[in-house]
């Protein structure tokens, strides 16, 4: 199915499923959040996170400054501390800085 992901006044992170938008599920306070195609990337504080939507299994996958969280089918891009541009991928790997 569709899945609709926000966050609710609290800030909590929520989701549900378009079939059933009265069973919504709550993970966590986020501070801003984006998708891929197989995972939910958010952060708390200075801390990045990847949900595999298959397994819903959360792994931290960053610390630092994230700006402008964004993600395409398969990678995260934003802007660290220094405003440089950075993209890897939703496990943390190949990360790249390409600069101001």
């Amino acid at each position: 199915g569709q899945y609709i992901y926000f966050r609710n006044p609290d800030g909590l992170l929520c989701w549900c499923n378009t079939a059933n938008t009265q069973a919504v599920t709550e993970l966590a306070p986020v501070d801003q959040y984006n998708v891929t195609t197989d995972y939910l990337v958010y952060t708390q504080g200075e801390n990045l996170y990847a949900m595999s939507f298959s397994d819903q299994n959360i792994e931290q996958i960053g610390e630092g400054v994230f700006q402008n969280l964004s993600c395409d089918d398969e990678r995260i891009y934003y802007f660290d501390e220094n405003s440089d541009f950075v993209r890897m991928n939703t496990d943390g790997s190949e990360k790249q800085v390409f600069g101001k």
